[in-house]
């Protein structure tokens, strides 16, 4: 179903021949709960980068962890959970909440031992495992030749918390961007490599802030607008992920659309050129739609999705 070969590194741009090592990239990341199938080939230097850097933060982000959670999506450190931070209320005290798919909230104090002056005792604030990190800090003093002596317990005057939710969508819109990036490459081939937008979509997914976020030229590069994602996208539950690459003759250059979560503001929108149109006919893409409970794929021509919104038959009608 892919129009041209796939011979060279998306990310190097080089053939893959050439480079020491090469590997399977995710399109969709496995961490999203889609199958290793869906992937292309590409440097594996790079590739592992790209991991520590883009994957993390935007898997990481506030909005995707939250959606992670909630589906109980399994990645390589198992299944996925929400992790804040914030302060308790009394005594600004510093904690970690960690929100499983299932199951109780679990919160621990990060800093639970505040020394006092002389430097031979102090505070000790834990929860239910108050005896077990006391029991701890006796043997450490004791390392050092110190003793220390657990004094009275007492109880904090409330439980509540204040927690730091930030929104990173810089992280967010770059990881939305590489997922479309390699979506094309799949489907287009070697071509969209030699494009001159490539070098505007390499910017992209590779963009750091901001600023250099906002720098980038690439048409419509982030669209939230829900009747546009619902025309060009099948509906879509809260656990599916969907990925298109089209040509409409009418829209111009062959385009590409990512929606994750099938959420609107987990959307992007964007032209592939400027100029070109790879080979495609007037109304022609793939389809890929990512199960993340299944962890299952399916793909269609996109043609068929639009001609059966229209009510028509794609089995008898042919461009």
């Amino acid at each position: 179903m892919n129009l041209n070969p796939r011979t060279r590194c998306p990310y190097k741009l080089k053939p893959l021949d050439e480079l020491e090592k090469v590997n399977a990239e995710h399109v969709i990341h496995k961490s999203l709960g889609c199958p290793r199938s869906y992937t292309v080939e590409a440097d594996e230097a790079t590739n592992s980068e790209f991991g520590r850097t883009v994957d993390a933060n935007f898997l990481t982000g506030l909005t995707l962890a939250i959606h992670r959670t909630q589906h109980g999506i399994e990645s390589y450190s198992g299944v996925a959970k929400l992790k804040l931070t914030g302060t308790t209320v009394h005594g600004n005290h510093p904690v970690g909440l960690t929100i499983p798919h299932k199951g109780p909230i679990e919160v621990h104090f990060t800093k639970p031992f505040i020394p006092s002056s002389d430097g031979m005792g102090g505070l000790l604030i834990a929860g239910a495992d108050w005896e077990e990190k006391s029991k701890q800090l006796i043997k450490n003093f004791a390392r050092k030749g110190k003793t220390l002596i657990a004094g009275t317990r007492e109880t904090l005057a409330t439980t509540e918390v204040h927690v730091r939710a930030e929104m990173d969508f810089t992280h967010l819109r770059v990881g939305l961007m590489k997922i479309g990036y390699l979506a094309a490459f799949e489907f287009l081939g070697d071509p969209f490599l030699d494009d001159p937008q490539n070098a505007e979509w390499q910017k992209g997914i590779r963009a750091t802030e901001a600023g250099q976020l906002e720098e980038v030229r690439i048409q419509g590069a982030f669209h939230d607008d829900k009747r546009v994602l619902d025309m060009v996208v099948p509906e879509l539950q809260s656990h599916q992920h969907a990925v298109v690459v089209m040509r409409m003759e009418q829209m111009g250059p062959p385009m590409v659309c990512v929606r994750l979560f099938g959420s609107p503001h987990l959307s992007m929108i964007a032209k592939l050129s400027e100029t070109q149109d790879f080979g495609m006919g007037r109304i022609q893409g793939k389809l890929v739609v990512c199960d993340s409970r299944s962890k299952t794929i399916s793909v269609s021509a996109w043609e068929d999705h639009m001609l059966k919104r229209c009510g028509l038959d794609p089995s008898k009608i042919h461009f």
